[in-house]
């Protein structure tokens, strides 16, 4: 009778002998397989690696046992070649290696920078990565080669474009989208008194002199806010106190998104430009010889007047007598001087509202807005006693000065009162 106990022993047996060899043979697929993931991994990352041995009783490399496709391929030389080699074989030789292997063999990891060598002598910055671990008793190194030949291209461009802010003759200001000052260069410094470490973190307000109202700086905030650039002249306010004029471009910074993050202020001090200007306006305007209004300016403010409503308007002509002998026999030196001191006279009768004008070679006018007759020969009477005391102060021939006066309402143009005026000063001047 068969020993049915035993054949079913047997056969339990024989099915765990078969799952214990499937479990074997899976278990050594699952290694064989991770070994070549590892290898994949290993020759298709991004990065340079190689794993070398370290010299017996020293921290420096020794030759590779690994490395992989990416770099041979980067390096230039085949697998076999570099296998002969070593990361000191690859490398320029740096003074910070040294201390470098010595931080490995403390903390079993480091990361520095090294310049790698092709094979063809090219040069390759790189970040390397590097782990100790041991294999079969052994030190070896894992080192992951990163290439930074981008980044350090960014980077020497990141530092000729600082140097060349910080070099610009125009002052230029970072700030967020807040308007707090982030950054400043020399020139922004030498223009507003303010060093960088008093300006960061501070508002640009710092500057505000109150020359611009609220509604100024509002349409600023406005514009730069809608993602459009600023432009336009005003009077800010040292350090020290002292005003300055200056001339600003703002731009907007937008982010990825679109979104406004910060904002660059591009600043010239037009002080002096502005100081010229307002020399050129006021040369347009005044007589270079007397200091007073000239011609043209004279028939500006005839013209608008006429326009207004500041009636009666009277008229003052006055010529300087002689001027023509004073030129010939004394020189026109003597005739320029004797014009300025007539020009005196005139002008300190008069109030800083009245227009007073020199309008020809030895002609004065003066307009007198919202002045009647009466009014009028009171002014011309200070005039005439400022010529009284100044000549009784002489020695020499008398300064002699004729008048004529006209007064205009609305139904009487400037220009006839003009002409009466003038007139009357020649009748004046026969008598």
């Amino acid at each position: 009778m068969p020993n049915t106990h035993f054949d079913s022993g047997w056969m339990y047996a024989m099915k765990t002998s078969s799952k214990n060899k499937t479990r074997i043979n899976q278990t050594k697929e699952e290694l064989f397989e991770s070994e070549e993931l590892y290898r994949l991994l290993f020759n298709n990352g991004n990065d340079a690696a190689f794993v070398s041995l370290r010299r017996a009783g020293e921290n420096m490399p020794d030759r590779f046992l690994l490395v992989n496709d990416i770099a041979c391929q980067r390096l230039g030389y085949t697998r076999e070649e570099l296998l002969q080699m070593g990361p000191l074989d690859i490398s320029v030789s740096l003074p910070t290696i040294p201390k470098t292997m010595e931080k490995l063999a403390i903390d079993k990891s480091v990361i520095h920078e090294e310049i790698h060598i092709t094979k063809d002598g090219r040069e390759i910055p790189v970040e390397i990565s590097t782990r100790l671990f041991e294999l079969n008793g052994k030190q070896v190194n894992l080192s992951i080669a990163r290439d930074i030949s981008e980044r350090r291209q960014a980077e020497e461009t990141l530092r000729l474009q600082s140097a060349a802010l910080d070099a610009a003759a125009n002052a230029i200001i970072i700030t967020n989208r807040e308007g707090t000052i982030l950054w400043v260069n020399p020139a922004w410094s030498a223009l507003t008194g303010y060093s960088p470490q008093e300006a960061i973190g501070q508002n640009p307000r710092i500057l505000k002199s109150g020359f611009q109202d609220e509604a100024y700086y509002k349409n600023l905030w406005d514009t730069i806010l809608a993602g459009k650039v600023w432009h336009s002249e005003l009077v800010n306010k040292r350090r020290d106190g002292s005003l300055y004029s200056e001339e600003q471009t703002i731009t907007p910074v937008h982010d990825a998104r679109g979104e406004i993050t910060h904002f660059i202020a591009i600043k010239q001090d037009i002080s002096e430009r502005k100081r010229i200007e307002e020399k050129l306006k006021d040369l347009s305007i005044h007589d270079a010889l007397t200091g007073l209004y000239n011609r043209g300016f004279f028939d500006e403010e005839m013209a608008r007047l006429e326009r207004g409503r500041q009636f009666p308007i009277s008229i003052v002509m006055a010529d300087v007598d002689h001027l023509k002998d004073v030129n010939d026999k004394q020189g026109h030196a003597d005739g320029d001087a004797l014009l300025k001191r007539a020009a005196q006279i005139i002008n300190t009768a008069f109030r800083a509202e009245d227009i007073v004008a020199r309008i020809g070679g030895d002609e004065f006018a003066v307009i007198l807005p919202n002045t009647d007759a009466a009014s009028v020969e009171n002014a011309l009477l200070r005039v005439r006693n400022n010529l009284k005391k100044y000549n009784a102060a002489q020695t020499g021939a008398p300064l002699r000065i004729s008048f004529g006066v006209s007064v205009a309402d609305k139904s009487v143009s400037l220009r006839k009162a003009l002409k009466e005026a003038d007139a009357n000063m020649y009748r004046e001047k026969r008598e």
